[in-house]
């Protein structure tokens, strides 16, 4: 399901919840292949797709992007908008239900988030 996210300015709160130490070993790894791109926990074998645009205040933009399943809520991939078209994409995904988060790397508007995202098969 193709859709557009929007960063609308508003108020910028900090985030002061630091990771635990605790599985800090475990959290930086699987930050590292989320980073990369690559799609985690067996995501990528699926035969479908997710794809959509981000504007900020109606200007395409480009923005980091991020898959969560929704009945767990766990990260499935991260990638960026481009920045002349604003389209993001999420390839091989399995069908489920997910959410999109856009955030703002520049702490400037709040996050934007589709909420109960549906893949479309890739062809």
């Amino acid at each position: 399901m193709a859709g557009t996210l929007t960063l609308r300015a508003w108020r910028w709160v900090e985030n002061i919840t630091p990771h635990p130490l605790s599985y800090a070993a475990n959290y930086w790894a699987r930050q590292l292949l989320i980073m990369s791109g690559r799609v985690l926990d067996g995501y990528g074998y699926g035969q479908y797709r997710i794809t959509g645009t981000v504007r900020i205040n109606s200007t395409l933009s480009m923005r980091r992007v991020t898959l969560l399943r929704k009945r767990d809520l766990s990260v499935v991939a991260r990638t960026w908008s481009d920045p002349e078209t604003g389209e993001y994409a999420f390839e091989h995904v399995a069908q489920d239900d997910y959410c999109v988060v856009c955030d703002d790397y520049g702490h400037v508007y709040n996050a934007a988030i589709a909420d109960w995202v549906e893949p479309e098969p890739m062809e």
